[in-house]
């Protein structure tokens, strides 16, 4: 084309780079806007690069670029980064960017909700040694850490299976090593149990007994 980018060719260019994925590209487009053709990045700008780096998963890139803004970032922008932070279970950072939201558009509802799905991703604790084993939804045990130590972050996976029965069937593989007195086996959730696992818990308790 026979004609210069201007400040709206960049949104354009830099947006398409992050819906199919283009991180490097993305970056050298937003870089050469200062560098080659001598325009300042706008909020707009920065609210695209934010998303390219959203998608990508590079929360620390997109924190930091927040970070070193030149202008105070706008509810657009706190809004691609709780969706980015959302999908990829940063639940520190997605608070931090809810609460900037909700600052900016407190009569909006989407940082409310945005954390009440992130809050919502079913885990469950159990004790044994002196051991908290935590899972996450989709059968997969995700870490295990000493009771009395500092707390980590993990990610969470929703897809198969719910969080209490693995539970469940791990403590009663471990039957010898729980702390609680007789039978009793204590699994701790943070959202409420669903019918099915209710079922589940009570016809297993009744097979076990």
């Amino acid at each position: 084309m026979n004609a210069c980018p201007d400040s709206a060719t960049f949104i354009a260019l830099v947006s398409a780079c992050s819906y199919v994925g283009l991180v490097d590209e993305g970056v050298k487009l937003f870089n050469s806007m200062s560098d080659v053709h001598v325009i300042v990045p706008q909020l707009d700008h920065y609210s695209c690069m934010v998303d390219l780096y959203g998608r990508a998963g590079k929360l620390l890139e997109a924190e930091n670029l927040i970070r070193k803004m030149p202008m105070k970032p706008d509810s657009v922008i706190w809004s691609s980064v709780l969706g980015s932070f959302r999908k990829h279970s940063e639940t520190r950072l997605a608070k931090l960017a809810a609460d900037n939201f909700e600052e900016l558009e407190p009569n909006k509802s989407l940082g409310y909700v945005q954390m009440s799905n992130i809050y919502s991703s079913g885990l469950s604790w159990i004790e044994i040694g002196k051991k908290i084993h935590e899972f996450g939804s989709g059968g997969q045990l995700i870490h295990t850490f000493s009771l009395y130590g500092t707390e980590v972050e993990h990610k969470e996976d929703q897809l198969l299976h719910h969080s209490e029965k693995m539970a469940l069937v791990f403590a009663m593989m471990n039957e010898g090593s729980l702390l609680c007195g007789g039978n009793l086996i204590k699994i701790m959730k943070n959202i409420g149990i669903c019918v099915v696992c209710h079922n589940f818990m009570k016809l297993a308790a009744y097979l076990f007994q």
